[in-house]
């Protein structure tokens, strides 16, 4: 199996994991997080496939604006993420270890790659998930401890660039 064909499957698993954890959490904001995630995973393998037949992908996500949004409703409402039986706070603990494991992953075909085409392509991906990543511990934190995190206000001045 090639790093193309590698990277597609991981990327088939995170999407997997996060649709199935979608369905799993009766908590709606949650849901809509979960979800966000998975499209954006959905969106990496097509990259990863264009990539593979040689066509140049142009990587872009949404899912910091969408989980921004989630963010700004449960402010707006004065809410919380539910999470009664800690089953929110097990998802995002895996989260980050899969998004971890796609940082490190896409960071080694970084530099083995002698094409400098696949190696810009592969530093642009692994951003994306260092992203997640961090969108995914700020969540933790934020269960852990809403009122530290909304009054440092970390994720409101998170890059919600769209990385291209």
């Amino acid at each position: 199996m090639d790093s193309f064909d590698y990277a597609i499957q991981m990327e088939r698993d995170g999407y997997e994991f996060y649709a199935q954890a979608a369905d799993s959490i009766q908590d709606r904001a949650a849901q809509n997080m979960l979800q966000e995630l998975a499209r954006d995973e959905k969106l990496h393998e097509k990259y990863i496939q264009q990539m593979k037949a040689g066509t140049q992908a142009d990587i872009v996500t949404n899912v910091a604006r969408g989980v921004k949004n989630v963010f700004e409703q449960l402010i707006a409402t004065d809410s919380q993420f539910i999470d009664e039986d800690g089953s929110f706070t097990d998802i995002l603990r895996r989260g980050i270890e899969i998004e971890h494991m796609s940082v490190k992953l896409y960071d080694g075909f970084a530099q083995k790659s002698s094409n400098p085409a696949e190696k810009e392509f592969w530093k642009k991906l692994l951003t994306v998930e260092e992203k997640h990543e961090k969108l995914l511990k700020i969540t933790l934190e934020y269960i852990d401890k809403p009122n530290v995190i909304l009054e440092s206000g970390e994720f409101l001045f998170y890059d919600y660039d769209d990385v291209s």
